[in-house]
Protein backbone atom coordinates (compact mmCIF):
# COMPACT_ATOMS: atom_id res chain seq x y z
CA UNK A 1 0.00 0.00 0.00
CA UNK A 2 2.24 3.11 -1.20
CA UNK A 3 1.84 6.42 1.07
CA UNK A 4 1.10 9.70 0.29
CA UNK A 5 4.35 12.02 -0.42
CA UNK A 6 4.74 14.86 1.59
CA UNK A 7 4.12 17.40 -0.62
CA UNK A 8 0.22 16.26 -0.91
CA UNK A 9 -0.14 15.89 2.77
CA UNK A 10 -3.00 18.06 3.87
CA UNK A 11 -1.19 21.67 4.27
CA UNK A 12 -1.92 21.35 8.51
CA UNK A 13 -0.21 17.88 8.44
CA UNK A 14 3.29 19.62 6.97
CA UNK A 15 2.90 22.72 9.45
CA UNK A 16 2.96 20.40 12.17
CA UNK A 17 5.60 18.04 10.51
CA UNK A 18 7.71 20.76 10.45
CA UNK A 19 7.58 22.09 13.53
CA UNK A 20 8.08 18.85 15.11
CA UNK A 21 11.88 19.10 13.23
CA UNK A 22 12.36 22.72 14.03
CA UNK A 23 15.24 22.97 16.93
CA UNK A 24 13.58 26.14 18.17
CA UNK A 25 15.06 29.06 20.35
CA UNK A 26 14.99 27.58 23.82
CA UNK A 27 14.18 24.20 25.29
CA UNK A 28 10.46 25.01 24.95
CA UNK A 29 9.99 25.04 21.25
CA UNK A 30 12.13 22.54 20.43
CA UNK A 31 10.29 19.77 18.18
CA UNK A 32 9.87 16.07 19.20
CA UNK A 33 10.99 14.73 16.76
CA UNK A 34 14.41 16.98 16.30
CA UNK A 35 16.41 13.82 18.77
CA UNK A 36 15.29 11.45 15.72
CA UNK A 37 17.25 9.49 13.23
CA UNK A 38 16.66 10.82 9.50
CA UNK A 39 15.95 7.19 9.11
CA UNK A 40 13.41 6.99 11.69
CA UNK A 41 12.07 10.20 10.88
CA UNK A 42 11.64 8.93 6.80
CA UNK A 43 9.93 5.54 8.42
CA UNK A 44 7.35 7.45 10.64
CA UNK A 45 6.66 9.77 8.04
CA UNK A 46 5.84 6.72 5.25
CA UNK A 47 3.87 5.20 8.00
CA UNK A 48 1.78 8.21 8.10
CA UNK A 49 1.18 9.21 4.30
CA UNK A 50 0.12 5.51 4.34
CA UNK A 51 -2.70 6.41 6.92
CA UNK A 52 -3.14 9.13 4.87
CA UNK A 53 -3.64 7.57 1.49
CA UNK A 54 -6.14 4.87 3.13
CA UNK A 55 -8.18 7.69 4.23
CA UNK A 56 -8.54 9.07 0.57
CA UNK A 57 -9.39 5.77 -0.80
CA UNK A 58 -12.20 5.38 2.05
CA UNK A 59 -13.06 9.15 0.54
CA UNK A 60 -12.48 10.20 4.75
CA UNK A 61 -9.78 12.23 4.33
CA UNK A 62 -10.58 15.74 5.66
CA UNK A 63 -7.95 17.94 5.24
CA UNK A 64 -9.62 20.53 8.11
CA UNK A 65 -9.32 18.41 10.74
CA UNK A 66 -6.17 17.86 13.05
CA UNK A 67 -4.36 14.51 12.47
CA UNK A 68 -5.46 13.09 15.77
CA UNK A 69 -9.52 13.74 15.03
CA UNK A 70 -9.10 11.56 11.72
CA UNK A 71 -7.89 8.53 13.57
CA UNK A 72 -11.20 6.90 14.75
CA UNK A 73 -11.45 3.03 16.07
CA UNK A 74 -13.49 2.15 13.54
CA UNK A 75 -10.97 3.48 10.99
CA UNK A 76 -7.80 2.04 12.73
CA UNK A 77 -9.89 -1.21 12.46
CA UNK A 78 -10.41 -0.77 9.26
CA UNK A 79 -6.59 0.48 8.02
CA UNK A 80 -5.17 -2.68 9.95
CA UNK A 81 -7.18 -4.90 7.94
CA UNK A 82 -6.60 -3.22 4.13
CA UNK A 83 -3.05 -3.33 5.28
CA UNK A 84 -3.61 -7.30 5.88
CA UNK A 85 -5.56 -7.47 2.60
CA UNK A 86 -2.69 -6.66 0.55
CA UNK A 87 -0.31 -9.14 2.17
CA UNK A 88 1.64 -7.09 4.33
CA UNK A 89 3.09 -9.33 7.47
CA UNK A 90 1.76 -8.77 10.81
CA UNK A 91 5.09 -7.68 12.29
CA UNK A 92 5.26 -4.72 9.72
CA UNK A 93 1.73 -3.96 10.55
CA UNK A 94 2.31 -3.64 14.26
CA UNK A 95 5.29 -1.25 12.87
CA UNK A 96 2.87 0.95 11.01
CA UNK A 97 0.86 1.31 13.90
CA UNK A 98 4.09 2.01 16.10
CA UNK A 99 4.85 4.90 13.13
CA UNK A 100 1.52 6.66 13.52
CA UNK A 101 1.26 6.92 17.32
CA UNK A 102 5.08 8.41 17.26
CA UNK A 103 3.57 10.79 13.89
CA UNK A 104 1.28 12.11 15.97
CA UNK A 105 2.88 12.12 19.33
CA UNK A 106 5.34 15.29 17.81
CA UNK A 107 2.40 16.85 15.66
CA UNK A 108 -0.19 16.96 18.36
CA UNK A 109 1.87 16.68 21.78
CA UNK A 110 -1.34 17.80 23.94
CA UNK A 111 -2.96 15.20 22.56
CA UNK A 112 -0.05 11.83 23.49
CA UNK A 113 -2.06 10.70 26.29
CA UNK A 114 -5.07 10.78 24.47
CA UNK A 115 -3.89 8.41 21.74
CA UNK A 116 -2.38 5.53 24.01
CA UNK A 117 -5.02 2.86 22.78
CA UNK A 118 -3.07 2.93 19.37
CA UNK A 119 -0.69 0.84 20.74
CA UNK A 120 -2.00 -0.25 23.69
CA UNK A 121 -5.36 -0.97 22.63
CA UNK A 122 -8.21 -2.65 25.23
CA UNK A 123 -4.98 -2.22 27.53
CA UNK A 124 -2.63 -5.52 25.43
CA UNK A 125 0.07 -4.05 23.29
CA UNK A 126 -1.31 -4.03 19.55
CA UNK A 127 1.43 -6.92 19.15
CA UNK A 128 -0.95 -9.05 20.78
CA UNK A 129 -3.73 -8.28 18.46
CA UNK A 130 -1.76 -8.53 15.68
CA UNK A 131 0.77 -11.49 16.36
CA UNK A 132 4.25 -11.77 14.53
CA UNK A 133 5.01 -14.87 12.69
CA UNK A 134 8.44 -15.86 12.12
CA UNK A 135 9.36 -15.67 8.47
CA UNK A 136 10.64 -19.44 7.54
CA UNK A 137 12.64 -19.64 4.29
CA UNK A 138 15.50 -21.68 3.80
CA UNK A 139 19.10 -20.39 5.54
CA UNK A 140 22.53 -21.47 4.84
CA UNK A 141 24.73 -22.18 7.21
CA UNK A 142 27.12 -19.45 8.42
CA UNK A 143 29.95 -21.94 7.50
CA UNK A 144 28.46 -22.57 4.65
CA UNK A 145 28.67 -18.56 3.47
CA UNK A 146 32.02 -18.12 4.85
CA UNK A 147 33.54 -21.06 2.75
CA UNK A 148 31.87 -18.73 -0.39
CA UNK A 149 34.10 -15.89 1.05
CA UNK A 150 36.90 -17.79 0.98
CA UNK A 151 36.61 -19.12 -2.48
CA UNK A 152 36.07 -15.95 -3.87
CA UNK A 153 38.99 -14.71 -1.92
CA UNK A 154 41.01 -17.01 -3.41
CA UNK A 155 39.91 -17.02 -6.64
CA UNK A 156 41.19 -13.20 -6.49
CA UNK A 157 45.06 -15.17 -5.82
CA UNK A 158 44.49 -16.61 -9.64
CA UNK A 159 42.61 -13.88 -11.83
CA UNK A 160 43.27 -12.32 -14.90
CA UNK A 161 43.82 -9.26 -14.36
CA UNK A 162 43.72 -7.06 -11.68
CA UNK A 163 40.44 -5.58 -11.72
CA UNK A 164 38.80 -9.31 -11.57
CA UNK A 165 40.95 -9.80 -8.35
CA UNK A 166 40.36 -6.41 -6.85
CA UNK A 167 36.65 -7.53 -7.76
CA UNK A 168 36.82 -11.23 -5.58
CA UNK A 169 38.95 -9.46 -2.58
CA UNK A 170 36.42 -7.05 -1.75
CA UNK A 171 33.02 -9.12 -2.77
CA UNK A 172 35.08 -12.00 -0.78
CA UNK A 173 35.50 -9.45 1.85
CA UNK A 174 32.20 -8.11 1.91
CA UNK A 175 30.78 -11.96 2.55
CA UNK A 176 33.30 -12.85 5.32
CA UNK A 177 32.42 -10.27 7.00
CA UNK A 178 28.99 -11.26 6.64
CA UNK A 179 29.27 -14.85 7.45
CA UNK A 180 30.99 -14.22 10.48
CA UNK A 181 29.90 -10.45 12.29
CA UNK A 182 26.54 -10.14 9.51
CA UNK A 183 26.53 -6.44 10.58
CA UNK A 184 23.45 -4.68 8.61
CA UNK A 185 23.69 -3.61 5.27
CA UNK A 186 23.23 0.27 6.27
CA UNK A 187 25.96 -0.11 8.88
CA UNK A 188 28.43 -2.19 6.42
CA UNK A 189 27.89 0.06 3.60
CA UNK A 190 28.66 3.47 5.62
CA UNK A 191 32.46 1.79 6.58
CA UNK A 192 35.38 4.63 6.22
CA UNK A 193 38.99 4.07 6.61
CA UNK A 194 40.15 5.27 10.00
CA UNK A 195 36.49 5.54 11.57
CA UNK A 196 35.09 2.35 11.38
CA UNK A 197 38.06 0.05 10.02
CA UNK A 198 41.48 0.40 11.79
CA UNK A 199 44.64 -1.63 11.40
CA UNK A 200 44.79 -3.03 15.32
CA UNK A 201 47.87 -4.89 16.39
CA UNK A 202 48.69 -7.73 13.47
CA UNK A 203 45.31 -7.37 11.96
CA UNK A 204 42.19 -5.30 12.25
CA UNK A 205 39.29 -3.63 13.85
CA UNK A 206 35.78 -2.75 13.27
CA UNK A 207 34.09 -0.20 14.96
CA UNK A 208 30.46 1.04 15.14
CA UNK A 209 29.32 3.86 16.64
CA UNK A 210 25.67 4.37 18.32
CA UNK A 211 24.70 6.23 15.30
CA UNK A 212 25.91 4.06 12.77
CA UNK A 213 23.83 1.18 14.37
CA UNK A 214 20.02 0.97 14.46
CA UNK A 215 19.62 0.18 17.95
CA UNK A 216 21.38 2.70 18.62
CA UNK A 217 24.25 1.27 20.85
CA UNK A 218 28.23 1.09 19.34
CA UNK A 219 29.81 -2.49 18.46
CA UNK A 220 33.25 -3.12 17.58
CA UNK A 221 35.47 -6.48 17.23
CA UNK A 222 38.06 -7.51 15.75
CA UNK A 223 38.07 -8.48 11.77
CA UNK A 224 38.28 -12.35 11.80
CA UNK A 225 41.51 -13.43 11.42
CA UNK A 226 41.13 -15.64 8.27
CA UNK A 227 39.97 -12.35 6.72
CA UNK A 228 42.68 -10.00 7.39
CA UNK A 229 45.81 -10.84 4.82
CA UNK A 230 42.37 -10.06 2.34
CA UNK A 231 41.85 -6.89 3.50
CA UNK A 232 45.26 -5.61 4.06
CA UNK A 233 45.83 -6.79 0.22
CA UNK A 234 42.86 -5.22 -0.55
CA UNK A 235 43.89 -1.45 1.11
CA UNK A 236 47.22 -1.61 -0.93
CA UNK A 237 45.80 -2.59 -4.10
CA UNK A 238 42.03 -3.39 -4.60
CA UNK A 239 41.48 -0.24 -3.92
CA UNK A 240 43.99 1.22 -6.49
CA UNK A 241 42.94 -0.89 -8.83
CA UNK A 242 39.37 0.24 -8.91
CA UNK A 243 40.46 4.02 -8.81
CA UNK A 244 39.76 5.50 -5.86
CA UNK A 245 42.27 7.91 -4.63
CA UNK A 246 43.55 8.62 -0.74
CA UNK A 247 40.65 11.44 -0.65
CA UNK A 248 37.92 8.38 -0.70
CA UNK A 249 37.21 7.11 2.41
CA UNK A 250 34.29 4.33 2.17
CA UNK A 251 36.27 1.28 2.83
CA UNK A 252 34.04 -0.24 -0.50
CA UNK A 253 34.65 1.33 -3.40
CA UNK A 254 33.27 0.21 -7.32
CA UNK A 255 35.11 0.97 -10.71
CA UNK A 256 35.54 4.76 -11.22
CA UNK A 257 36.48 5.03 -7.53
CA UNK A 258 33.72 5.93 -5.81
CA UNK A 259 31.98 4.28 -2.82
CA UNK A 260 30.39 1.38 -3.26
CA UNK A 261 27.20 1.56 -1.15
CA UNK A 262 24.22 -0.27 -0.10
CA UNK A 263 22.24 -0.69 -3.61
CA UNK A 264 25.35 -2.11 -5.31
CA UNK A 265 26.29 -4.65 -2.33
CA UNK A 266 22.62 -5.59 -2.38
CA UNK A 267 22.72 -6.28 -5.87
CA UNK A 268 26.21 -8.12 -5.61
CA UNK A 269 24.81 -10.19 -2.74
CA UNK A 270 21.79 -11.47 -4.34
CA UNK A 271 23.61 -11.34 -8.14
CA UNK A 272 26.47 -13.99 -6.16
CA UNK A 273 24.67 -15.77 -4.37
CA UNK A 274 22.17 -16.79 -7.06
CA UNK A 275 25.10 -18.09 -8.95
CA UNK A 276 26.31 -19.95 -5.79
CA UNK A 277 23.42 -21.61 -4.52
CA UNK A 278 20.62 -21.16 -7.34
CA UNK A 279 18.40 -19.00 -5.84
CA UNK A 280 19.37 -15.20 -4.74
CA UNK A 281 19.05 -13.75 -1.02
CA UNK A 282 19.95 -10.46 0.29
CA UNK A 283 22.52 -9.26 3.05
CA UNK A 284 20.21 -9.84 5.57
CA UNK A 285 19.96 -13.70 5.33
CA UNK A 286 23.47 -13.39 6.92
CA UNK A 287 21.90 -11.93 10.22
CA UNK A 288 19.92 -15.14 9.83
CA UNK A 289 22.25 -17.50 9.23
CA UNK A 290 24.57 -16.31 12.17
CA UNK A 291 21.73 -16.58 14.87
CA UNK A 292 21.02 -20.23 13.75
CA UNK A 293 24.51 -21.19 13.12
CA UNK A 294 25.60 -19.66 16.79
CA UNK A 295 22.22 -21.58 18.63
CA UNK A 296 23.46 -24.70 17.10
CA UNK A 297 26.85 -24.73 17.57
CA UNK A 298 26.75 -23.17 21.40
CA UNK A 299 22.95 -23.85 23.19
CA UNK A 300 24.99 -23.00 26.34
CA UNK A 301 25.40 -19.40 25.41
CA UNK A 302 21.63 -18.75 23.88
CA UNK A 303 23.08 -14.52 24.11
CA UNK A 304 26.17 -15.23 21.69
CA UNK A 305 24.10 -14.36 18.71
CA UNK A 306 22.73 -11.30 20.36
CA UNK A 307 26.10 -10.07 21.15
CA UNK A 308 27.45 -10.34 17.90
CA UNK A 309 24.46 -9.06 16.12
CA UNK A 310 23.83 -6.06 18.56
CA UNK A 311 20.36 -7.26 19.40
CA UNK A 312 18.42 -7.99 22.32
CA UNK A 313 18.08 -11.76 23.31
CA UNK A 314 14.37 -11.33 22.69
CA UNK A 315 15.11 -9.95 19.36
CA UNK A 316 17.10 -12.99 18.46
CA UNK A 317 14.36 -15.18 19.35
CA UNK A 318 11.83 -13.90 17.79
CA UNK A 319 13.25 -12.95 14.27
CA UNK A 320 16.71 -14.77 13.53
CA UNK A 321 16.67 -17.88 15.17
CA UNK A 322 16.37 -20.63 12.72
CA UNK A 323 17.80 -23.72 14.91
CA UNK A 324 17.06 -27.11 14.15
CA UNK A 325 16.46 -29.34 17.23
CA UNK A 326 19.96 -31.38 16.79
CA UNK A 327 22.46 -29.45 17.96
CA UNK A 328 25.82 -29.64 16.08
CA UNK A 329 28.71 -31.66 17.95
CA UNK A 330 31.43 -29.84 19.16
CA UNK A 331 33.31 -31.93 16.66
CA UNK A 332 32.04 -29.53 14.02
CA UNK A 333 33.81 -26.46 16.27
CA UNK A 334 36.94 -27.82 16.04
CA UNK A 335 36.64 -28.96 12.55
CA UNK A 336 35.52 -25.32 11.84
CA UNK A 337 38.50 -24.60 13.53
CA UNK A 338 40.95 -26.45 11.81
CA UNK A 339 39.66 -24.59 8.58
CA UNK A 340 40.18 -21.23 9.89
CA UNK A 341 43.55 -21.82 10.57
CA UNK A 342 44.64 -23.85 7.04
CA UNK A 343 43.04 -20.98 5.58
CA UNK A 344 44.94 -18.42 7.59
CA UNK A 345 48.35 -20.06 6.48
CA UNK A 346 47.07 -20.66 2.31
CA UNK A 347 46.02 -16.90 2.47
CA UNK A 348 49.11 -15.27 4.36
CA UNK A 349 51.24 -17.10 1.32
CA UNK A 350 49.01 -16.47 -1.23
CA UNK A 351 48.87 -12.64 -0.36
CA UNK A 352 52.49 -12.25 0.39
CA UNK A 353 52.99 -11.26 -3.46
CA UNK A 354 50.32 -8.54 -3.19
Amino acid sequence: MPGRAFHLWPDLDQRLWERAHQQGRSLLEVGGATAWRPATSDSVAKGWGVFLAFLDGIGELDPTVRPSARITPDRYRRFIEAQQAVGNRNTSIVERCYELRMALNVMETAQSDALQWLVMPGGRPIGAWVPGRPVRKPVPDATVLAQWARDLIAESGVAADTLRQAHCLRDGLIIGLLAERAPRIASLSGMTLDTHLLRHNAGFRVGFRGEDMKAGKPLDYDLPADLCPAMDAYLRTGRLAFGATQAVSAVWVKEGGQAFGKAGIETMIRRRSEARFGKPFGPHAFRHALATTAINLLPEQPGLAAAILGNSHRVVERSYARADTVIAARAFQEMLAEQRAALRDVAEDLFARY
